[in-house]
């Protein structure tokens, strides 16, 4: 049975629809769906890897692109469905 998680990230740096397209893009390569707006998004990841590990890979995708990730918090998606 796969581990599925929903992951938050919280990005500074992001002003318009062609920041939210890039982020968009980039979050793709690590799970769908994917809901990204201004200074947000959310995704849900199979078999994520530790957050230690996720927040890394994720805030240095997002540094590529020239913005920031403030934060990264991941629950079961079981345990964020469910409250």
């Amino acid at each position: 049975m796969s581990n599925t998680s929903a992951v938050d990230v919280t990005i500074t740096g992001m002003h318009c629809g062609g920041c939210v397209r890039r982020v968009t893009a980039t979050l793709k390569d690590f799970g769908e769906p994917v809901t990204v707006e201004v200074g947000h998004a959310h995704l849900v990841m199979e078999d994520a890897p530790p957050l230690a590990d996720l927040t890394a890979d994720i805030t240095a995708a997002i540094a590529d692109l020239g913005f920031t990730v403030e934060r990264v918090t991941a629950a079961a998606a079981n345990d964020a469905a469910h409250g």
